[in-house]
């Protein structure tokens, strides 16, 4: 699963990793609930979808990556608990990108922008949560900054 907040470069990164059929987004799902990505109205119902799809997926062996902000353990942990139920492996990529950077990112979309207060609140509950990503469950935790260097935890 890929993890930062909004503006880190969690889409750009999927589709450079996989095809665009192993990328379950939330945005997405959203999109075809609502017809718009960004109606947080429908987010139960996406993320339901989401878990949903990603099961299947895992339960058939196929790579899947999620594309959500997955800032917290809470959010984290369900998908986790779909990839030991389907004997696959968890994988973190942690985007670790500067909170100014994110919000010039989202302040520069022309499709939708989430606004500096919603980011500022995911880079608090990132940084909360972060500490104890290590006993989460995940098989292999990378983390990535801005600048494309990578480190392990």
């Amino acid at each position: 699963m890929l993890v930062g907040v909004s503006g880190s470069g969690k889409s750009t990164l999927a589709k450079s990793l996989v095809p665009e059929t192993s990328i379950v987004s939330s945005d997405r799902l959203r999109a075809w609930i609502s017809d718009d990505e960004g109606d947080q109205s429908v987010s139960e119902q996406a993320f339901d979808l989401l878990y949903r799809v990603v099961a299947m997926r895992l339960a058939i062996g196929r790579t899947t990556v999620v594309d959500a902000t997955s800032v917290t353990q809470r959010a984290r942990a369900v998908l986790v608990e779909l990839a030991r139920r389907a004997g696959r492996s968890a994988v973190a990529i942690v985007l670790d990108v500067d909170l100014e950077e994110c919000i010039r990112r989202d302040a520069a979309r022309t499709d939708r922008s989430i606004g500096r207060d919603v980011i500022v609140e995911q880079r608090r509950s990132l940084d909360a949560s972060l500490p104890g990503i290590g006993d989460e469950g995940f098989e292999e935790i990378r983390f990535l900054a801005l600048n494309d260097q990578s480190r392990e935890r």
